[in-house]
């Protein structure tokens, strides 16, 4: 009697297809958010969604406008282009627990199915039934084995799940299996779940049809499903090796799945499909579907190439003119360096012609008269005097060739030379001289036409402080904070006033402010009546 109002029951759901699921409703299915590595993207109706280029994460999130958390519908979702088949969520299973004589489970085993089975064609009589077999061993302690089928997977699951041909078997020491437990028969197996009435036995199948213990649920709020009672579990002992063998098929969803997630998406225009599907897993029409395109990188983009050809070029056109304008300053350094070189060249020259010829000119007129004076006295004044112009012409070729000898390029070689010239001028006229030098760094370079003028500024400012002031002190003093050099000769003499009349005046000073400002440098003068004079002479280097 069971069976046929079984098989009744299926006939009227399969010939009257579930007509209060097959209706088109009305379209209530849209996807609120997207979101790609953490960074939330609006959705606009009827316009693609662009994801970016190489997009890592991706979460789509969808949901009606109406409650289908308490219908008998499910939700799937499909990105079309990448996935070959619709997710959906949920599981139904069979369970295999071992318990002992107290009936305490000691392990259980789950065998899920999700989805649709691969013959499912959208009823139990037109779909096809798949094979499957399990081996399980016994733990320790274990003396029952309880099968059940069941729908209860998350809560709110619907779904069909038919299992036929079940037998569960034991292998043998000999290595044959014996047969423990079967469907049919039915006997053989209760319902189970808190709603047993979705639990029937109904033929499935087409070719040819069997029966099969089959798990309808269509409802959100429970669940249902077959097992063997505890008066035909299986008496196992621990280590026995058990074969599980059933065909099955299946279709489930649940109605209140609101999320898909994506990863690493390649380039591409996809299709983003959320549809509702009744319980066979059938399409009710409502669907809402979203253009998706993810655009490839920047550098596979059509502008890319001609974009970076025209880049190219101007790069290349600026580097051009950028090492012709390094080629021309080079050249115009090389032409500063030539003629700075020339003028020194003509300086010496000129200090060779001017000073140095004039002093051994005078030497051999000197020598010319002497050798016609017949006082021996006037003799001895002539030949002195020629010995004091030969010292001077020594010390002056000395300068000259200490200004030219590239050895001496250097601020120590400078700051040495200019205590020597200081020293040499106040020594005959008994005047003390005090040096307060920093420690001068050899490495640092100063060219020759730098240190000529400043000896010479030294030499003229000393002479004058010697010559004028009548002083019994002059101290020199040299410091240097990179890359300022200071050079300051001061003395304690009568000193004088200095305004714009001095300043014309011809005590050396103008010459001495000329010849820096030669070089770049400065000079300032500070006197006082009876308080000394102060020059001070300023170089960056």
């Amino acid at each position: 009697m069971n069976r046929i109002v079984a098989t009744f029951f299926a006939g009227w759901m399969f010939l009257a297809g579930y007509p209060a699921w097959g209706q088109n409703p009305p379209d209530n299915l849209i996807v609120s958010s997207v979101t790609v590595d953490g960074k939330n993207i609006s959705v606009t109706r009827n316009r693609s969604l662009n994801l970016g280029a190489r997009p890592q994460n991706i979460s789509f999130f969808f949901g009606s406008t109406t409650n289908l958390h308490l219908s008998n519908q499910c939700v799937r979702y499909k990105l079309d282009g990448y996935d070959a088949d619709w997710h959906n969520g949920g599981f139904m299973c069979l369970i295999a627990t071992f318990s002992d004589e107290a009936r305490d489970q000691i392990s259980r085993e789950e065998f899920r199915v999700t989805n649709q089975s691969a013959g499912w064609a959208g009823s139990l009589r037109d779909s096809t039934l798949t094979h499957r077999r399990e081996t399980l061993v016994a733990p320790p302690h274990a003396s029952r084995l309880v099968v059940v089928f069941s729908s209860a997977g998350p809560r709110t699951l619907i779904g069909v799940y038919a299992v036929a041909n079940v037998t569960i078997s034991k292998v043998q020491s000999n290595g044959v299996p014996v047969t423990l437990l079967k469907f049919p028969p039915e006997s053989d197996w209760i319902h189970d779940g808190n709603v047993p009435s979705m639990a029937k036995v109904m033929t499935v199948g087409h070719s040819p049809p069997q029966e099969a213990l089959v798990v309808l649920d269509n409802n959100p709020e429970g669940g249902a499903g077959w097992r063997n009672p505890w008066s035909s579990a299986q008496i196992v002992n621990p280590g026995d090796q058990i074969i599980l063998e059933w065909d099955e098929m299946y279709s489930m969803g649940v109605p209140d799945l609101n999320s898909g997630q994506y990863r690493n998406l390649p380039e591409g225009h996809y299709l983003f499909r959320v549809g509702e599907f009744d319980l066979f897993g059938r399409p009710t029409g409502n669907e809402s579907v979203l253009d998706v395109i993810v655009p490839p990188p920047f550098w596979r983009q059509p502008w890319f190439w001609p974009l970076g050809a025209v880049i190219a070029i101007i790069l290349a056109l600026g580097n051009w003119r950028y090492l012709v304008w390094r080629k021309v300053r080079v050249e115009m350094v090389r032409l500063r360096t030539q003629q700075a070189l020339e003028k020194e060249r003509l300086r010496i020259a000129r200090d060779i012609h001017d000073d140095l010829g004039a002093r051994i000119t005078e030497i051999s007129l000197a020598s010319a008269l002497a050798k016609n004076t017949v006082s021996l006295e006037a003799a001895r004044d002539d030949f002195d005097r020629i010995t004091d112009m030969s010292r001077e012409l020594v010390s002056a070729l000395y300068e000259t060739v200490w200004a030219v000898n590239p050895e001496h390029d250097n601020l120590e070689s400078l700051g040495t030379y200019l205590c020597q010239i200081a020293n040499n001028l106040c020594k005959p006229a008994r005047i003390s001289c005090r040096f307060e030098i920093d420690e001068l760094p050899a490495d640092v370079q100063v060219a020759s036409q730098i240190r000529h003028n400043f000896a010479m500024a030294v030499k003229e400012a000393t002479h004058n402080a010697v010559k004028h002031a009548r002083p019994s002190e002059v101290i020199l003093r040299i410091t240097f904070n990179r890359p300022e050099l200071t050079i300051c000769l001061k003395d304690n003499g009568v000193g004088f006033k200095v305004d714009a009349e001095a300043k014309t005046s011809g005590n050396g000073l103008n010459n001495i402010k000329n010849r820096l400002a030669s070089i770049g440098a400065t000079c300032q003068v500070e006197s006082q009546p009876g308080q000394g004079t102060s020059i001070l002479m300023q170089l960056q280097l």
